[in-house]
């Protein structure tokens, strides 16, 4: 692993260079990743019914607990994955508690280095989760930026019940392959050209949490929790935009 680390630090032409980072990027980078989903309950709103809220994730049908991998079932043993392929992913939400909740689901995108650093340079939205919000999802727009979409269920929650779900498909965009950073060198009478994938060796991560408010005055619980005014008519939530 050492001397392969070497190698591609090292000045190298460029033909050998650009085959070896392409077959990296794809087979390496991309084929080695996963994303983990995180879930926790709101813990600011009214302490005395904290232990009633119980919040879950479920991922293509599947329950999602904290150490669940995203994509973790989705490839085959020795599959690696594809940029531009498209891949399920339906992330909904259920309620594991004992009273009816208002929900909210923030989503992150962004990517790690090959020590698990997060690099803000490389772009979050050529990871392409495709939200299908529908009736029931409201995107808070103020709040989303191209790393974080952030989104509120319009309905409450029953008791045992599951929402609709907030996304159908992940897929890496094919960009990601032709990004590429050049550098020249000029070494006496000749000029050494080397092209590095921007993305080779990079893993894309995926994150999910989620909160969950009492329905028992709504209006200000929300407030008080999220720091956003809604207003809520016939149980339905609304955005206040601009306010």
């Amino acid at each position: 692993m050492n001397k392969l680390r070497k190698f591609w630090k090292s000045s190298i032409a460029t033909g050998i260079l650009f085959v070896l980072a392409a077959g990296l990027l794809i087979a390496g980078g991309i084929g080695s990743t996963r994303a983990a989903l995180t879930a926790f309950s709101e813990n600011r709103v009214y302490e005395v019914e904290l232990r009633h809220i119980g919040i879950g994730l479920i991922e293509n049908g599947e329950r999602v607990d904290e150490t669940h991998l995203l994509l973790d079932k989705m490839l085959a043993e020795g599959e690696e994955l594809k940029l531009g392929k498209e891949y399920p992913e339906a992330i909904s939400v259920s309620n594991r508690g004992t009273i009816d909740m208002y929900i909210r689901v923030s989503l992150y995108k962004y990517w790690l280095d090959a020590d698990g650093n997060k690099d803000t340079t490389l772009s979050p939205e050529l990871i392409h989760l495709n939200l299908t919000p529908g009736e029931n999802w409201l995107i808070d727009e103020e709040a989303s930026t191209p790393e974080r979409t952030v989104l509120y269920y319009k309905r409450i929650l029953p008791i045992g019940e599951e929402s609709d779900p907030l996304s159908d498909i992940l897929m890496i965009d094919p960009a990601v392959g032709q990004a590429i950073t050049e550098t020249r060198e000029v070494n006496g009478a000749y000029t050494v050209i080397t092209r590095t994938f921007n993305y080779n060796g990079y893993q894309f991560m995926i994150e999910a949490q989620t909160d969950g408010v009492q329905t028992h005055n709504p209006e200000p619980a929300i407030l008080s929790a999220w720091g956003r005014k809604v207003t809520i008519t016939d149980g339905i939530l609304a955005l206040k935009e601009g306010d």
